[in-house]
């Protein structure tokens, strides 16, 4: 019995060390997965956060040009219609960033999905391209 028992414990014991490094493995995967999705979302932000400076700036540069208008009543169109642009750029962009918003969070739980499949048997999930 003592031989039998002896075994049990190294299969706990590999089986352990098994799931820790598993475990490790699944980690850097994770951190290695989170960190370029980080970086893809903090791209489409600064290309959001680019396009609607710039789309801001141009309605500025053609408000100015009709604020030189003598007439008033053409300063306060040139008022509206900068306005309803404003409005319009950061609709825009707010949808934008809900969008990038909603992406990365659905990437993230696909990633913890595939890192606790790791965790769980130990092997990094297979993709096939076939598809």
């Amino acid at each position: 019995m003592d031989s039998y028992s002896g075994r049990g414990s190294r299969v706990a014991a590999s089986g352990t060390a098994i799931s820790s490094e598993a475990e490790a493995m699944a980690d850097a995967w994770e951190k290695e997965k989170l960190a370029k999705i980080k970086k893809q979302y903090d791209e489409t932000m600064e290309t959001i956060a680019g396009w609607e400076t710039e789309k801001k700036a141009k309605a500025r540069r053609q408000k100015q040009l009709k604020d030189e208008s003598e007439s008033e009543r053409k300063r306060a169109k040139a008022l509206e219609d900068y306005n309803e642009e404003m409005s319009r750029i950061n609709k825009v962009a707010a949808a934008s960033r809900l969008t990038a918003e909603e992406k990365r969070r659905n990437a993230e739980r696909k990633v913890r999905e595939k890192a606790d499949k790791i965790r769980s048997t130990g092997k990094v999930p297979r993709t096939c391209g076939c598809f």
